[in-house]
Order: C-alpha cells, then sequence, then structure tokens
C-alpha cells in the first residue's frame, strides 16, 4: 500500500495517496510503534500529500509529531 501511495504522489494524486498513506500509517501504529522508521517515513509522506492538498495545518501537526519523534 505504501507504494501505491508513493505512484499516486508521483502522479499528483494526492487525495488517493492520502487516503493509502493513512491506510498504511494505521498499520505500522498498530503492528510496528509510534518511533519506528516506517511509522515516521509513512507520516513524512501523508504530510507531503496533506501539503499538495493545501491541508497546511493538519501537515504542520504531524510534521512537528514526526520532528519531535526523530530528535530523541
Amino acid at each position: 500500500m505504501y507504494n501505491r501511495g508513493m505512484s499516486c504522489s508521483d502522479r499528483g494524486e494526492h487525495d488517493e495517496a492520502e487516503h493509502q498513506f493513512r491506510e498504511v500509517l494505521g498499520a505500522c501504529q498498530r503492528v510496528l510503534n509510534a518511533e519506528h522508521r516506517s511509522t515516521l517515513t509513512t507520516m513524512d509522506s501523508l504530510v507531503y500529500s496533506l501539503h499538495k492538498q493545501a491541508k497546511h495545518t493538519e501537515a504542520e501537526k504531524m510534521l512537528r509529531e514526526v520532528l519531535e519523534v526523530r530528535d530523541r
């Protein structure tokens, strides 16, 4: 699903990419943890899709979460 999200993002289909990344993020959070590299990478990709859709408030909030975890 992550690769599908990336493909959608590459084609400019950011709404579908957002959907795919949210699915992957949910799985990462259930199976891995919030600090796992795959979880953070998925969040970062979701941030990009949100930004491209002008969902800046949500993108900024999620990006701050990613940065906070990476700074630990």
